[in-house]
């Protein structure tokens, strides 16, 4: 389940970066995530509620957008 590494530096990067601003709590994440990349939302919503345990992100909601195969190309087209 790569979900799992994938989630760790989602929570990773969003509580350095709360620390950083000296955040006491973080809210909601939004990540957009790629078709192509094969991730199962599922997935990556349960690892993020066992990595966000006992951090500044327990609680908060992860907001995934999956974006569609057509829009992952510059300019939204798709290649010839």
């Amino acid at each position: 389940m790569h979900e799992m590494g994938i989630c760790d530096g989602i929570v990773s990067a969003a509580v350095e970066a709360a620390n950083d601003a000296k955040a006491s709590r973080i809210n909601s994440i939004d990540v957009t995530i790629g078709v192509l990349t094969e991730i199962q939302e599922e997935a990556l919503q349960f690892a993020f509620g066992v990595l966000s345990k006992d951090t500044i992100a327990e609680g908060s909601t992860l907001a995934v957008t999956m974006l569609q195969f057509w829009r992952s190309f510059a300019y939204g087209t798709t290649p010839k």
